[in-house]
């Protein structure tokens, strides 16, 4: 087995483990683009890039040559995948943050494959780092910004509907919903919508619209 090969497969094999390393990240928070996702996109770029090399060293003084044809191509064409994981809810949009590592991840698999170690390494540590200790710097930044609002309500058809609809006008972003039964009116039902909304005026406004509803009994507001 020639030096050359055992060069390739080295790069492969790291290509697994920093491809994997991101993707374990996402997997753990239940993205849609998770652990192999993310290694085949590693292992893919490192692969073009190797690739585009050889033909460098095969063509060169035969044909105009382009080194960095194969992986310009590679950095738009991801944009395909990532866009497969964004999802549009109407004010909330998700994924992006996996579509962003799945073109880091991609960046990371050309550099693998150019034998640049010394960047693909630590680029995939500071990715790990963004996905996994930034989120919990960001909560603790923007925590203000988020409240909950436990709304006590008759439990009747397009009830539901018609509380989200308000938010909708009002322009706020539902983070999350859950419901539960009152446990002393067995027709009533609670629900506790986590809102950002980082004007203290503009909630008690939404606590104001929310309470007007019909079937609407009660409306609490909590910090988060």
């Amino acid at each position: 087995m020639t030096t050359h090969t055992l060069e390739t497969l080295f790069k492969i094999f790291i290509a697994c483990v920093l491809g994997g390393i991101i993707g374990l990240e996402r997997e753990s928070v239940n993205r849609p683009a998770g652990f192999r996702t993310h290694i085949l996109v590693s292992v893919g770029a490192t692969i073009v890039m190797i690739t585009n090399i050889d033909l460098v060293q095969i063509m060169i003084g035969s044909a105009d040559v382009q080194p960095g044809r194969f992986g310009a191509a590679v950095i738009s064409g991801i944009g395909f995948l990532g866009a497969g994981t964004i999802i549009k809810n109407k004010n909330t949009v998700k994924g992006l943050t996996t579509a962003a590592s799945l073109w880091t991840t991609a960046c990371i698999g050309l550099a693998l494959g150019s034998g640049l170690y010394e960047i693909a390494i630590p680029a995939t540590i500071f990715v790990f780092l963004a996905l996994e200790v930034f989120p919990i710097i960001e909560r603790k930044l923007s925590s203000s910004k988020y409240s909950k609002l436990k709304i006590t309500t008759v439990n009747s058809v397009g009830q539901l509907s018609m509380i989200s609809k308000t938010f909708e006008e009002m322009h706020v972003n539902v983070i999350g919903i859950k419901t539960a039964h009152d446990v002393s009116e067995d027709e009533d039902i609670i629900l506790t919508f986590k809102i950002k909304c980082p004007d203290n005026h503009k909630k008690l406004i939404v606590v104001d619209r929310i309470s007007a509803l019909n079937g609407v009994l009660e409306v609490e507001l909590n910090p988060e």
